[in-house]
């Protein structure tokens, strides 16, 4: 059913009343285990509130390594404001 809740939420986002901005960003981080490393990995990934009414493979994908420290940097809040302003396009940042 969450499926289904997001998939209705994606296609008639424009018409529901607590809309979010097209420049929010999501935050969505995973962890797994490196058998190359042999340890745990940690993957942020920055998606646009687009992200989720397009086909994502329309999107480019930005890298970053050594991304532990995007909240530091605040990328969250950087993100959002480009985006607010125009100043960039809606990218996928993957920070590992």
């Amino acid at each position: 059913m969450p499926n289904l809740r997001r998939w209705l939420e994606c296609r008639f986002r424009q018409w529901l009343p607590n809309a979010e901005p097209p420049h929010k960003v999501h935050r969505q981080t995973w962890n797994f285990h490196s058998q190359t490393l042999d340890q745990t990995v940690r993957v942020d990934l920055y998606l646009p509130a687009v992200f989720f009414s397009v086909d994502a493979a329309d999107l480019p994908v930005l890298y970053i390594n050594d991304g532990q420290d995007m909240e530091a940097v605040q990328l969250q809040k950087t993100l959002e404001q480009l985006y607010s302003t125009e100043q960039l396009p809606p990218i996928i940042v993957a920070a590992f």
